[in-house]
């Protein structure tokens, strides 16, 4: 019908006939009967039916005014100048619509016909929901809430159509009187929407945030900073505050995004097609599996794939699914991510990534790439049939990532004709993307795979998802190969690469697992007083160094069954059984709430509180099939999981009560999968007795949240941002009296700097970075405090200061921090009357800077170990 209208601050300007949409009946006037002929007659004349019209007109302005102002939440686009020939008649400068014609765009399908209220007043609410759940919606960037006096001018398109007269429109009142207002209402305005966006969609202009975009920029500066050539002070490092603070901000932004997205995703995962408000695409890929794409990032489900249908054949199970070892390869992913981002090679670009977990699910979300099939230079994305190596740049830059990680080159493809040689696995793709950067994606199978043939339980397709960890890599005496176990061309080759990673994992069965066994056997008084100590936070942060020492050493979790049947002290025993068991039932867990997912279909935690809780009383003992699942599952759990090799007679006698510590083992186990619980319920956790007798109930499950792992660069610039407003704190109060109110603001501020420096250490333990940087923190609060520092936290300094030895040989500043903290140390021992502990802090303090120390010749567990 060629009608537009243009609203200016809240008045209609109508610039063509007023003939009104046909779906919008609202309140017209539809004929009655007369009941003394039988005949039909109208209720009004020619006037009274042009007054009805316009207050359709009016009460659909509103409408559409309400439901523009409740999707402003959205994103913020700037629509070009209308090219229309019909503009001519309006009133509105072109120039200054370019400028203010702005609209947020929703989701597709994001809210339900039956939300909208048919009623004028009430129509904002029922369509964006209440306040409550609008607070949880993705706002702007500045946290402000756009009204409509912030935009003067909106244009909306109505769809073309034949002019329809007055009693065509009452005729079809007539018979659209069976269909309800709200459905009527819903398509109109959905239908406005729908145009917007594909108007919007022709111009070529995004209609989401180009979080890569920004991303890129920050990130590429940071790289300048702290590339292996720029930092020349390790301690104090002077990083432009600028650069960390929109870093953190854009890639903070982005993972609260993603994770309320997953979240929908998750909760609607069960539902049919045509319910789900975000739906899958198709974009290909063998590993990937199912796919969605919402505000410009990318959702894949950590689910194991179906390669074969006869006989079946799974990317990871192997003859049957996996998908505890898909998700397992979606971790991989992130790992392997950070590794190769933290060589800081200049000109490599790396997308924003974020791993969700929630009600079983894991959730992948990757920021949305300029690059496709056309862009791959390096690498294959097809499994090997094709193998691409064309562009110079990216070769020498892949090339020297790899150097820093110890990683070797190979040759990989299906055959010799279309081989190349490949830094990294084979799958890796390198792309020169639309906007000129070179990407870097799919890590998953960066760090080479453990032999397959040490496993107890033999899975050959364990090579896909049980990696070494960078710091076993890093430290080998030759480089190792990321496709070992897997396929090479050449035979001589591919011999002498399984050869090097299986010398590399014997290596770590015995010397790493030994040494990790002995210094936890060194570490043994130092459990026992854990235990027998209140779990309040501190002791928690204990827990967590100690379970991690595991990791220094660069073993896996996987061989905590090894470690285990080695160590001697019966309480460290039950400490790693701990571990262990939480680890087993994190895994069932997921599994349990993905089967309740598929009852339920719906989108609350509350239907899933009820199989948790009944799950955890299982667990500890507290359900009349609790030894049955003990027998059956969990002991079969930790041997094909965690290497326990337990004997008929132990699996028959398996008692959790004997066998762990049950405030470790549920305290770790509700850590791990995201779930709170009570205040009351969280004193009963801190006593064995208490939780002996304790039966979980609904009630007890406070809220089952989303757990999401980001990239450490979050964690690591907001940390040095903290320890920058500390170190101008400090400045700015060298003149004034430093009282305790002052003293306590410093202890918190580095505190907090801290402990987001340790999550990105155990993000990016390939980092040497932020283990220093992380060992700096804890050391200025050591200097603040004023030898009122835990002996606890000056062993975790020297852990990460000994530890950075391996993975960042060369490093200035690493001396000075040495013989600081050596210092700082021996005179807390002086004053404790420690005089022996005090010497050997001294020699190390005057070591520290000779150039014939040898950081191996110092006993790191001697520093642990309490006896010193």
């Amino acid at each position: 019908m060629g009608n537009r209208l243009s609203r200016v601050d809240d008045r209609t300007v109508d610039s063509s006939p007023a003939v009104p949409p046909a779906v919008c009946t609202c309140n017209a006037t539809a004929p009655r009967t007369d009941v003394q002929d039988g005949t039909q007659v109208k209720t009004a004349d020619n006037n009274d039916a042009a007054k009805s019209y316009e207050q359709q007109l009016l009460e659909k302005e509103k409408i559409i005014q309400l439901l523009v102002n409740r999707l402003r939440r959205y994103e913020d686009i700037a629509l070009p100048l209308s090219t229309d020939s019909d503009d001519t008649d309006s009133t509105i400068d072109k120039t200054k619509r370019g400028e203010r014609y702005r609209f947020y765009k929703p989701s597709f399908g994001m809210y339900e016909p039956t939300s909208i209220s048919s009623g004028g007043s009430s129509m904002g609410s029922g369509l964006a929901g209440s306040s409550t759940q609008r607070d949880d919606c993705y706002q702007l960037s500045d946290d402000s809430i756009v009204g409509s006096e912030d935009y003067e001018v909106e244009e909306v398109e109505v769809e073309e159509g034949v002019e329809e007269t007055e009693k065509q429109i009452l005729e079809k009142s007539v018979q659209d009187k069976t269909r309800t207002v709200k459905d009527k209402i819903f398509e109109e305005c959905q239908l406005i929407i729908d145009n917007m966006i594909d108007h919007v969609d022709r111009t070529g202009n995004s209609a989401y945030r180009d979080w890569n975009g920004e991303y890129q920029k920050y990130y590429g500066e940071f790289v300048k900073l702290v590339s292996p050539r720029q930092v020349t002070q390790i301690k104090n490092p002077d990083i432009n505050p600028d650069v960390m603070d929109n870093l953190n901000r854009v890639s903070q932004q982005f993972a609260d995004t993603a994770t309320i997205y997953a979240k929908i995703i998750i909760s609607e995962s069960e539902l049919p097609l045509q319910r789900k408000s975000i739906k899958p695409i198709d974009i290909g890929g063998v590993a990937g599996g199912m796919k969605y794409r919402v505000q410009n990032i990318m959702f894949k489900f950590a689910f194991d794939i179906l390669l074969v249908e006869e006989p079946p054949m799974w990317m990871y199970g192997g003859s049957q699914a996996d998908h505890r070892a898909a998700a397992k390869a979606a971790g991989n992913e992130m790992k392997g991510l950070e590794a190769h981002s933290s060589t800081y090679v200049e000109g490599l670009s790396y997308p924003m990534m974020a791993l969700v977990d929630y009600l079983g699910f894991r959730v992948v979300a990757m920021a949305v790439l300029p690059i496709d099939k056309t862009t791959l230079v390096y690498g294959s994305d097809d499994g090997g049939a094709t193998v691409r190596d064309s562009d110079p740049e990216l070769s020498s830059k892949m090339k020297l990532a790899a150097e820093r990680l110890n990683l070797k080159g190979h040759v990989t493809g299906h055959n010799a004709e279309n081989s190349k040689e490949i830094y990294g696995p084979g799958d890796i793709e390198g792309h020169r993307g639309h906007d000129g950067r070179l990407y870097v994606v799919d890590f998953a199978r960066l760090m080479p795979p453990a032999d397959p043939s040490t496993r107890l339980q033999i899975k050959p397709r364990s090579v896909f998802y049980e990696c070494l960890r960078p710091e076993i890599v890093l430290t080998h005496p030759t480089p190792l190969c990321s496709d070992a176990f897997t396929s090479d061309p050449e035979e001589k080759k591919r011999k002498e690469n399984n050869d090097q990673v299986r010398a590399a994992t014997k290596n770590l069965l015995s010397t790493n697992i030994e040494s990790t066994v002995t210094i936890q056997n060194r570490v043994a008084p130092l459990w026992k007083n854990v235990l027998t100590s209140g779990l309040d936070t501190e002791t928690k942060q204990k827990i967590f160094f100690l379970t991690t020492l595991i990791h220094f050493e660069g073993a896996n979790f996987r061989y905590l069954g090894k470690i285990w049947s080695t160590v001697e002290d019966e309480v460290l025993k039950k400490v790693i059984m701990s571990v262990a068991i939480a680890r087993c039932a994190k895994s069932e867990l997921r599994e349990i709430m993905r089967l309740r997912m598929r009852q339920v279909q719906a989108p609350s935690d509350e239907d899933f509180k009820g199989v948790v809780a009944r799950f955890l009383n299982q667990l500890i003992g507290n359900s009349k099939n609790s030894k049955l699942y003990w027998k059956r599952d969990l002991c079969r759990q930790l041997r094909d999981w965690f290497w326990f090799d337990l004997s008929p007679q132990q699996i028959e006698e398996f008692d959790v009560h004997k066998m762990a510590d049950l405030r470790v083992l549920l305290n770790t186990t509700l850590l791990l999968s995201s779930i709170e619980v009570l205040s009351e319920t969280r004193e009963i956790l801190k006593s064995n007795e208490k939780i002996a007798r304790l039966q979980l109930t609904p009630l007890d499950i406070k809220v089952i949240r989303a757990r999401t792992k980001q990239r450490s660069d979050i964690y690591f610039s907001y940390g040095m941002l903290t320890m920058q407003r500390v170190k101008k704190t400090k400045e700015k109060a060298d003149m004034k009296e430093k009282n305790e109110v002052y003293t306590d603001y410093l202890r918190k501020q580095i505190s907090l700097a801290a402990a987001h420096l340790l999550f990105a250490v155990v993000n990016n333990p390939a980092s040497g970075l932020y283990l220093l940087c992380w060992a700096d923190a804890n050391i200025e609060l050591a200097k603040v405090l004023q030898g009122k520092v835990s002996d606890f936290t000056y062993r975790q300094i020297y852990s990460s200061i000994f530890r950075s030895y391996k993975i960042l040989p060369d490093c200035s500043g690493r001396s000075e921090m040495l013989e600081e903290v050596s210092r700082l140390h021996a005179k807390v021992c002086e004053d404790a009357g420690d005089v022996k502990k005090r010497d050997f802090l001294l020699r190390l303090a005057g070591q520290a800077h000779s150039s014939e120390f040898d950081w191996r010749s110092i006993s790191f567990m001697s520093i642990l170990h309490d006896s010193i």
